[in-house]
C-alpha cells in the first residue's frame, strides 16, 4: 500500500512530538531511519497534484511503520 502524504506527515508529526524535536529535525530523523534523504521525505509529505510531490514506495512505508511502531502505538 502507497501511503497518503497526510500518513506519512502524521508519522513524522508522532516522532516530532516523541522525540520534542523541530519539524526540520524531525524529517531529518525520518529520513535517516529510511536511508533517504529531507528531501525526498519533503516530497512524499507534499500534498499529491503539485510539481514536488513524490509517491512513497511500500517498502519505505512498511519499513517506517516497524521502526515507529514504538512511538506510533504507544498504550
Amino acid at each position: 500500500m502507497t501511503p497518503t502524504p497526510e500518513q506519512v506527515k502524521q508519522i513524522r508529526e508522532a516522532v516530532q512530538a516523541y522525540a520534542e524535536l523541530s519539524i526540520t529535525a524531525a524529517q531529518d530523523w525520518c529520513a535517516a531511519a529510511l536511508h533517504t534523504s529531507r528531501r525526498a521525505w519533503q516530497q512524499w509529505e507534499t500534498v499529491k497534484g503539485t510539481s514536488s510531490h513524490r509517491s512513497m514506495h511500500p517498502a519505505f512505508w512498511e519499513l517506517l511503520k516497524i521502526k515507529t511502531a514504538h512511538i506510533t502505538h504507544k498504550s
